[in-house]
């Protein structure tokens, strides 16, 4: 069996302690623990590393709030999301008009910066 290029990584959100507890991977990528326990949905998040990096090369996580700038489209801050089969954000317009832009597009050519989570209570979007 051929083994994946692709890194899956998580982190999973505690929802009780408002606090990372833990960053994990399914197949043990160097570095990262194994996840090795169940997580319940009720008080946990479970967010996927989503292969991609920002600026600074930190890896970009579903739900973390990226920082970046795309002329006449969008200014400022916006949450990571999965969507019709990929990762990426919600992009508005000057006239309010809001698109699903995909994740590699955003890096590729406008170099994002994560400046968060949707977690954190003192990051607006």
């Amino acid at each position: 069996m051929e083994k994946s290029s692709r890194e899956f990584i998580y982190r999973i959100w505690s929802i009780e302690e408002k606090k990372y507890i833990m960053t994990g991977s399914l197949y043990g990528v160097e570095g990262i623990a194994h996840l090795t326990c169940c997580f319940n949905r009720r008080y946990h998040t479970i967010e996927e590393y989503t292969g991609l990096n920002d600026f600074n090369g930190q890896r970009i996580f579903e739900n973390d709030i990226l920082d970046f700038t795309a002329q006449y489209k969008q200014t400022g801050r916006v949450p990571v999301i999965y969507y019709g089969g990929s990762f990426g954000c919600i992009i508005t317009d000057d006239r309010d008009f809001k698109e699903f832009w995909n994740l590699s597009h955003i890096v590729q050519q406008y170099y994002p910066k994560i400046v968060g989570t949707i977690h954190e209570n003192d990051i607006i979007i």
